[in-house]
């Protein structure tokens, strides 16, 4: 069965914000901090500016690495603005600033990497999206993180249809140890969605109820959006009023995450499988979302 606007929905479900923040605080640089403080409160027009000031000032005093860790999370909030192609060139700015043989630089490598793989991912080049990811994979130190690449990656496999391979890296990402119950929860269902993808007499729903009952514990709204969606999807075309329920209560969830994105999937999945009397209530609905964008 195909999934409805399924680039979209994955884009939003698996992207992460991992810090990038030293153990030693830069000097003599007022915006660095307070340009973290504002993408921790994804404060993005804020952010965005005093990084690249801090970035500016970095230059000045010949701190090369300094700026590209600025233009490393210019590039994570561009790609969380939905600006792709500016993700793609401000992190591949950011790679001329670091060194590939100096492990202390290795983490921001990584990350800058990965950024690079979410964002060439979202322009639909999945094959070039992988190789980002092996060049993130290549240089990640924590295994945490190297379970988010490894789901990434083969989130992009799926993309393709190519599920064995998917199932490969999913399988080597939830293996990992130690990794935290929400992240164990998203490689879970990406598991069970891409086995019935794969195979549309499996049963995905116990392992997807599964990794709903973790997101509901941990409150993760993005994990919720996610999950909603894919049970949605699932149920399209064997129970519409159980769709439509899953679709609904994915809608309810982007007043929570505030990503129009996410409720622009919702709204068109609602508008694809409401009684006709109430399809056009729900384009309009989206279409204003869309229009918002612009």
């Amino acid at each position: 069965m195909k999934r409805l606007l399924s680039l979209a929905l994955c884009a939003t479900i698996f992207i992460s914000c991992i810090k990038q923040k030293t153990n030693k605080k830069p000097a003599i640089n007022p915006y660095f901090d307070k340009a973290y403080k504002f993408r921790d409160e994804r404060r993005f027009d804020s952010a965005f500016s005093n990084f690249n000031k801090a970035k500016d000032l970095f230059l000045t005093a010949k701190d090369t690495v300094g700026a590209g860790k600025c233009l490393v999370n210019m590039a994570y909030i561009s790609n969380e603005n939905n600006d792709y192609l500016g993700a793609q060139e401000i992190a591949l700015q950011a790679s001329k600033y670091f060194n590939l043989s100096d492990t202390a630089q290795h983490s921001f490598i990584s990350y800058n990497y990965s950024i690079l793989g979410l964002a060439t991912y979202q322009l639909s080049d999945h094959s070039e999206a992988q190789n980002f990811y092996d060049k993130a994979l290549k240089y990640v130190r924590k295994p945490t993180e190297r379970s988010i690449y490894l789901n990434n990656k083969g989130k992009a496999f799926e993309e393709t249809g190519n599920y064995e391979k998917a199932l490969e890296n999913y399988y080597e990402a939830i293996s990992i140890e130690n990794i935290n119950k929400t992240e164990y929860a998203r490689i879970l269902s990406n598991i069970a969605l891409t086995k019935w993808l794969q195979n549309t007499t499996y049963n995905p729903l116990p392992e997807l109820f599964q990794g709903l009952k973790i997101r509901k514990e941990y409150n993760d709204w993005s994990g919720l959006n996610s999950s909603y969606a894919y049970l949605s999807d699932f149920y399209a075309k064997k129970d519409i009023d159980s769709a439509m329920f899953y679709a609904e209560q994915m809608f309810f969830i982007t007043n929570k995450t505030k990503r129009a994105k996410d409720r622009l999937i919702a709204l068109r999945k609602l508008s694809l499988l409401a009684k006709t009397k109430d399809t056009k209530s729900y384009l309009k609905k989206y279409f204003f979302v869309l229009d918002s964008l612009d």
